[in-house]
C-alpha cells in the first residue's frame, strides 16, 4: 500500500508540473506508432517460499506514443501504450508456463530539445504499469484443473528518442525505453473441471523481494498536430 501511495503522489507531481507550464497558446502534439523488441527480467519470492522465482522474456511490441507540449515550452505530457507479444519466455521454475500477450502503459512528463533544424530529442519520464496473464492445465483421472495467474507490475520508466524530420509534420525516430519495476501483484483463479461440474476459487499471492526491469529499443513514426 505504501508503494501505491508513493507512486500515486509521484504521478500527481509529474502531471501537475507539466500543467504548471501551460500557457494559453497552441498545443504541439507529436503522436504516432512505435515498434520495438523488449527484454524483460523479473525476480521475486511467493509467500513463505525460500526459492526465488526468475522470469525472463523476449517480446515484440507495437504501440502508440504521444508527446504533448504547451505553447513555446519544452515541457509537457508523455503517454505510451503498447501490446507486446512473447517471442521467448524462459520461466526458470516452470518452462511450460507461457505468456503470449502483455499490455503496458506509461504516463508522465515529456520534454524536447532541438538538435538541428531537422532533428530533435524527445523524452519522457513517469510511471509505468504492465498487465499479463498465464494459464496452465493439469489433468487427472476424471477431470482437469485450469489455473490462470494474473500479474500487474508497477514501476518507473524513461523514454529517449532522436527524431528526424522526413517532411512537413512527419518524423522518424530511433530510441529506447527503460523500465525499473518495484511492485508486483498476482491473482490466481483456479477452476476444477470434474464430473460434478466446475468449481472456481480465487486467491491473491504476496510477492517479496520483487525486482524487475525491461529494456526496449524501438523505432517510431510521428505526426505533428
Amino acid at each position: 500500500m505504501k508503494k501505491i501511495i508513493i507512486a500515486a503522489a509521484v504521478l500527481l507531481l509529474v502531471c501537475a508540473s507539466a500543467f504548471a507550464v501551460y500557457e494559453q497558446q497552441r498545443v504541439v502534439d507529436y503522436g504516432g506508432i512505435n515498434v520495438g523488441v523488449s527484454y524483460v527480467y523479473d525476480t521475486y519470492k511467493l509467500g513463505d517460499q525460500t526459492e526465488k522465482i526468475v522470469d525472463k522474456a523476449g517480446q515484440l511490441g507495437i504501440g502508440f506514443s504521444d508527446f504533448t507540449f504547451f505553447g513555446e515550452t519544452n515541457l509537457g505530457l508523455y503517454i505510451e501504450a503498447n501490446i507486446l507479444f512473447t517471442l521467448r519466455d524462459n520461466n526458470e521454475n516452470n518452462d511450460q508456463d507461457k505468456s503470449p500477450v502483455y499490455a503496458d502503459i506509461g504516463l508522465g512528463m515529456a520534454f524536447k530539445r532541438d538538435i538541428t533544424k531537422n532533428s530533435l530529442l524527445l523524452g519522457g519520464v513517469g510511471l509505468d504499469f504492465m498487465y499479463f496473464s498465464r494459464k496452465n492445465y493439469y489433468y487427472y483421472m476424471g477431470g482437469h484443473y485450469e489455473i490462470e495467474r494474473t500479474y500487474i507490475t508497477m514501476g518507473v520508466c524513461a523514454d529517449l528518442e532522436i527524431a528526424y524530420k522526413l517532411g512537413r509534420d512527419v518524423y522518424f525516430s530511433l530510441g529506447a525505453k527503460g523500465n525499473l519495476n518495484f511492485a508486483k501483484w498476482i491473482t490466481v483463479d483456479s477452476t476444477d473441471y470434474s464430473h460434478w461440474g466446475p468449481h472456481t476459487s480465487t486467491e491473491t499471492q504476496d510477492t517479496e523481494g520483487y525486482f524487475g526491469y525491461k529494456i526496449t529499443p524501438k523505432v517510431s513514426f510521428y505526426l505533428v498536430f
